[in-house]
């Protein structure tokens, strides 16, 4: 409402009979008041365990055992891939790792071999050098000729060249087997995981539950990781909630609250919360407050409509206000004080944060004092240190 006062009396012709224009408004006196300390947050309910599913492997989808809305147990086979080529890539390396297994049976047997032929070698060597022994006192003496005992010699020499010789063969032998075993191993490995992708083609339930979504359907080309079905875990039920900041210190991890479904007209279920949000989401500036319900019910469906109330018995003294008397900005929430004068009065924009919506009113957590005098209506219209009358 517009209104004009007088902006100065006339004190002689001269003076200017100009007229000051200022704005009517209403207002309230700040009061506290005792109100039911009690917050109601609306939510949605969802399963504790929400996954979506996906097989690990790409293919295309062979078919699907199970249906939207069946319930499934934890280790049940949900869909399968075609596995034509995961079963080729298999039977291509099972001959290679027989193959394998084979070539390190015969480096075995090589190196048996030749561990016997040392032996007999050594056997050889040993009776060469009694021999030499023998003929080299002989021939010391002039029993043998010089002939024979070059012959002597050379047997012992021969001998001993031949185990060295045989060593070495061993020892190549041996560096066979290891490079045969390497072999093996690698085309294990290479069936191990030919193996664990075929086994990827079943999608299994990570855990028990009700398939809720399904994705994709059967013909259908997926790569790794791509959702396929989702589904809720029978774990419980929990609903998230936004409380504002005036409100979310008071709350904790155990807090108990009620929960009311109008879908199954029931509000007497408890809750609990579980997780409180520590960054506030969206503009108004509230907390994500997670509940999970303590006891379920069979009519409860994920994605109903929940309204949650943390209720404490004793009542409290707040400020409460006209909501009218609470406007925002990028800054935040403000209210208009007012300064009173003679037959005037200015305004002065103050900071507040906000607490519940009530039936009395909006609360005011803080930025106002018992007292004060606000402006209740047209806000919107009038700015920070313009001058404005009082209404009754």
């Amino acid at each position: 409402m517009l209104a004009t006062v007088v902006g100065g009396c006339v004190k002689n012709e001269k003076e200017d009979n100009t007229k000051k224009i200022i704005r009517s408004v209403n207002y309230q006196q700040v009061e506290l008041k005792t109100t039911n300390n009690s917050y109601n947050y609306s939510g949605s309910l969802k399963a504790e365990v929400n996954s979506n599913l996906a097989f690990r492997v790409a293919g295309k989808i062979d078919r699907f055992l199970v249906t939207v809305g069946e319930k499934v147990e934890q280790g049940n086979t949900l869909a399968q891939l075609d596995q034509s080529d995961y079963l080729l890539q298999v039977n291509s390396i099972k001959p290679k790792v027989k193959q394998a297994e084979t070539a390190v049976s015969r480096a075995h047997f090589k190196v048996d071999q030749v561990k016997a032929g040392i032996t007999s070698i050594k056997a050889k060597l040993n009776q060469a050098k009694n021999n030499y022994q023998r003929i080299r006192i002989l021939y010391q003496n002039d029993n043998v000729s010089k002939s024979a005992y070059d012959q002597a010699r050379a047997e012992k020499e021969i001998a001993a060249a031949q185990l060295e010789q045989t060593k070495a063969q061993l020892k190549e032998a041996e560096n066979g087997v290891e490079v045969a075993k390497s072999t093996v191993t690698a085309y294990q490995k290479q069936l191990e995981l030919a193996q664990l992708k075929l086994k990827y083609t079943d999608l299994k339930a990570p855990i028990s539950g009700v398939i809720v979504i399904k994705h994709r359907e059967t013909g259908e080309v997926v790569d790794a990781g791509i959702p396929v079905l989702t589904i809720d875990s029978d774990q419980g039920l929990e609903v998230t909630v936004f409380v504002d900041e005036g409100v979310i210190s008071r709350i904790k991890r155990g807090t108990k609250a009620v929960v009311s479904v109008d879908a199954i007209e029931d509000d007497t279920l408890k809750a609990e919360v579980t997780k409180i949000g520590r960054n506030q989401v969206g503009y108004q500036g509230n907390y994500p407050v997670t509940l999970k319900l303590l006891a379920d019910s069979k009519k409860l469906k994920t994605g109903m409509t929940a309204v949650v109330k943390f209720q404490q018995l004793q009542e409290d003294q707040k400020i409460i206000v006209e909501p009218t008397a609470v406007a925002a900005d990028q800054q935040g929430n403000f209210v208009y004080q007012l300064q009173k004068h003679q037959d005037y009065a200015k305004v002065q924009k103050r900071r507040v944060i906000v607490g519940e919506l009530r039936a009395e009113g909006l609360e005011i957590v803080s930025g106002l004092e018992a007292g004060s005098l606000i402006v209740t209506k047209g806000v919107n219209t009038i700015t920070n240190g313009e001058e404005v009358k009082l209404l009754n």
